[in-house]
């Protein structure tokens, strides 16, 4: 039906009303704030209240796309795969669900140094690692810091965590972590949006790689149990945690990458949550009485990454891609109809994103971008066919696009089969790929892209991040790179006031914007579906590593009727 909708949309052209205005602020920006010392109160011991009554089932049943990477390994895979780790490992600080801000978790104060090179951690005493493996202290975090580096790490951010000097260890419940360079947002790197999470020492010395790859341990509210790889991974409730206690003694991460299937597992009550297609949703609330829950922030940016514009590194560009001609990568933007797509595929809630990794309520934001990107990327189907002959491809060209599925993005297909034929308007056949998302990783890591492209779903974070990610030349994305981006960022990388860095920020985004470095497209609320009958709440912000997290949060309906 999905299908059919769209390709009804797409021939007939049917008119979409403009998209909703953009996101709400949150409360508080993504990263701390680039004063010297943030301190906030420690945490109190089972900060989170247990629900009343009983839950009505023992095992909460959460079904996903399958993961780029099934493993145990914290480091062996990008960031979204941390699903897998979420309620087994905690982080130094922990995002707010609220403000997006940091909370105190493993540590309970910390202070930036006024160079912003160094970051001091005061850790909470008595917390434990799973199977009486000792308490976790300072040797955890240097250790934590030092497996996060290897030369074998996929991680998204391994460039950031390779620019820690050192961790002195001051005693056991104190440590500094030294930087290459100054770097205000660095908060963001030790929580669950930055990866670094907190694995233990003396399993490491004890069992070595072995034991990390048969077994994850931490110090979370719930201990490993077992995976089968394609199929699930699960977890037992520890029945004395130090922070939280988890409503349900068993929870169960259930891998099933078709939305039919989710969708059907859902009504037939095998699965408690999970993630559907926008008009899957609505179908589900409508006629089958489920509910949604939803990111409290407007948590991801959906782009396409046009592969191969590396303008810093000539011997990795090829001069015959067309991507590299700016008319070109205007005339794509301009040859989708995006407020049509918005109607057809999201269900009208999204809202225009113009400049990839940039958003309202955080540093580096220009609202006039708003303003310019109607004339610059608007619907304009004869525009579009003009740029493309005079860039010399009237009769178009033949690409490469990746589809493949997303966590927290479930429209990833439906949008680059939409995309697809919007552009096959201009001359352009994009054939499309299935391919697992590690090995597209691999490809654009690797500056082997040219002429390919991937869509992505940048999550809410420092602005900076997106930057180094995506736009510096030692990156690990490798989107689009260029003289003047890098030289801005290799300013950046050198203040530490709030001031120079927002004007900075700006600047490399009104860049990015004018530079058609992307085909960005919109903001949007990342919304979960559950059972109302087992599920009442589930407060997360959508900046977590796997996009959405806090799965210790969700909480149980024990009323006779649904949560609703």
């Amino acid at each position: 039906l999905l299908v059919l909708a769209l390709a009804f949309a797409v021939a007939c052209g049917a008119a979409a009303k403009a998209p909703p205005a953009a996101p709400p602020a949150a409360k508080a920006p993504v990263a701390g704030a680039p004063a010297a010392t943030a301190v906030p109160p420690p945490v109190p011991a089972a900060a989170k209240a247990t629900t009343p009554g009983k839950p009505k089932v023992n095992k909460l049943i959460m079904s996903l796309s399958t993961p780029g990477w099934e493993t145990n390994l914290v480091w062996a895979g990008s960031i979204d795969h941390h699903s897998q780790h979420e309620l087994v490992m905690e982080s130094l600080v922990d995002i707010n669900p609220q403000t997006n801000g940091y909370d105190p978790e493993l540590a309970s104060k910390w202070e930036m140094g006024p160079d912003g090179k160094a970051w001091t951690f005061w850790l909470n005493k008595g917390v434990q690692f799973h199977d009486n493996l000792g308490e976790f202290t300072a040797k955890d975090v240097a250790h934590s810091a030092e497996v996060m580096q290897r030369k074998d790490s996929l991680m998204a951010y391994v460039t950031n965590h390779r620019d820690i000097i050192n961790v002195e260890i001051v005693n056991d419940y104190q440590v500094v972590i030294r930087l290459k360079n100054p770097d205000p947002d660095y908060l963001f790197y030790v929580s669950p949006g930055g990866g670094i999470l907190m694995q233990s020492k003396a399993f490491w010395d004890a069992q070595g790689l072995e034991g990390y790859q048969k077994k994850i341990i931490g110090t979370g509210p719930y201990r490993y149990k077992e995976r089968a790889d394609g199929q699930y991974v699960r977890y037992e409730r520890l029945p004395n945690h130090w922070r939280v206690k988890a409503d349900w003694p068993e929870f169960e991460i259930r891998w099933m990458p078709e939305d039919a299937n989710r969708f059907a597992a859902m009504l037939a009550k095998e699965i408690h949550i999970t993630e559907l297609p926008r008009p899957l949703t609505d179908d589900a609330i409508r006629t089958k009485g489920l509910k949604i829950i939803k990111s409290i922030n407007a948590a991801n940016n959906v782009a396409v990454q046009l592969g191969g514009l590396y303008f810093t590194t000539p011997e990795k560009l090829d001069p015959s891609n067309p991507f590299t001609n700016i008319k070109v990568r205007q005339a794509m933007n301009k040859a989708i109809d995006k407020k049509e797509m918005a109607k057809a595929i999201f269900s009208d809630r999204v809202t225009i994103s113009p400049v990839l990794g940039y958003y309202p309520n955080l540093p580096g934001w220009d609202p006039g971008w708003l303003d310019k990107y109607d004339k610059l990327y608007g619907y304009d189907l004869a525009g579009a066919k003009k740029l493309m002959a005079e860039a010399g491809y009237a009769n178009g060209f033949k690409t490469k696009g990746f589809s493949r599925r997303v966590y927290g993005f479930p429209e990833a297909v439906d949008q680059m089969q939409a995309i697809q034929v919007y552009w096959n308007k201009i001359g352009i056949d994009m054939v499309l790929e299935d391919l697992d998302t590690a090995k597209v990783t691999a490809i654009f890591r690797d500056r082997a892209a040219s002429n390919i492209m991937r869509s992505v779903t940048p999550s809410y974070k420092p602005v900076s991040t997106q930057l180094r990610l995506f736009n510096y030349k030692k990156g690990s994305a490798h989107i689009f790179e260029d003289q003047f981006l890098d030289s801005k960022f290799e300013e950046l990388q050198l203040i530490v006031d709030s001031a120079p860095r927002d004007k900075l920020l700006r600047e490399m985004g009104t860049h990015k914007l004018e530079q058609f470095e992307t085909i960005s497209l919109y903001f949007y609320f990342i919304e979960m579906v559950v059972d109302p009958n087992i599920v009442d709440k589930w407060p997360f912000p959508g900046s977590d590593g796997a996009n959405h997290g806090h799965y210790d949060l969700i909480t149980a309906c024990t009323t006779p009727t649904p949560c609703r």
